[in-house]
């Protein structure tokens, strides 16, 4: 039981981290883009 406690964390924590990347990463693409 807590393994899978410990997957579901580690889970919702990469989403987090990957939700956080992609929405840095369009950022920087906007920002970019008004230097053009």
């Amino acid at each position: 039981m807590f393994l899978l406690k410990l997957t579901t964390i580690i889970h919702v924590f990469l989403m987090n981290l990957i939700v956080t990347y992609i929405i840095a990463l369009n950022a920087h693409a906007g920002e970019y883009r008004l230097m053009i």
